[in-house]
């Protein structure tokens, strides 16, 4: 996942085969925010108010939203409190994928990412 992130280019779903549309916009910020260059990257010279300020944002009221006066747009049906307690299997997670060599390299690169 992480060679991914640093070195294969951005895949949008088609919409044919997904059923999902990702707005100009949309793909606009994401690109710029996931750019690989961090020098260049979204919010790198403003920080939060480089990305607040993208036209992605541009109907959203951050007074009302940091007040936390917005209704969420979407609010899932919970049958019981026991619900949210239930935990996910655990699997063991192995990284087989990776050589050695690049786990290494990607531990040593922590604080660069």
């Amino acid at each position: 996942m992480y060679f991914l992130i640093q070195n294969a280019p951005i895949r949008w779903p088609d919409y044919k085969k997904h059923g999902i549309a990702v707005s100009d916009e949309a793909k606009d910020l994401i690109t710029r925010m996931l750019e690989k260059d961090r020098k260049v990257r979204l919010g790198q010279e403003n920080g939060v108010e480089d990305i607040l300020g993208h036209p992605w944002f541009k109907d959203l009221e951050i007074p009302k939203l940091m007040a936390k006066e917005i209704p969420a747009p979407h609010i899932p049906k919970v049958r019981s409190e026991n619900e949210l307690r239930k935990e996910s299997p655990k699997a063991a997670v192995e990284e087989s994928i990776v050589p050695q060599e690049k786990k290494d390299l990607i531990a040593n690169k922590d604080e660069v990412f």
